[in-house]
């Protein structure tokens, strides 16, 4: 994220690594992954890799709006969705 948000930062200067990539594949619980294309920080072909990385059982939910707004556009469907997936996941 930093070299697509910020490449004008040195490395140096980051002193914390999230590599959700490098530890998606190691997580042995449901996995929910909430995205959407608006997002203006995270790019949403990264939420997508991320998914396709995780085991199952996981689950992508597409939401509205962007990164730190996506909660006012959720709907009901996206409750539901929710739910539904925190019932299987017990």
């Amino acid at each position: 994220m930093k070299k697509q948000n910020y490449p004008y930062v040195p490395d140096f200067l980051v002193r914390y690594k999230m590599r959700n990539d490098e530890k998606i594949s190691k997580i042995d619980s449901p996995v929910l992954i909430i995205h959407s294309p608006d997002d203006e920080v995270i790019v949403y072909e990264n939420g997508q890799k991320l998914f396709e990385q995780a085991n199952e059982p996981k689950k992508f939910l597409e939401i509205s709006g962007g990164h730190n707004d996506g909660m006012f556009y959720a709907n009901e469907k996206n409750f539901e969705e929710i739910i539904e997936f925190l019932n299987t996941a017990i």
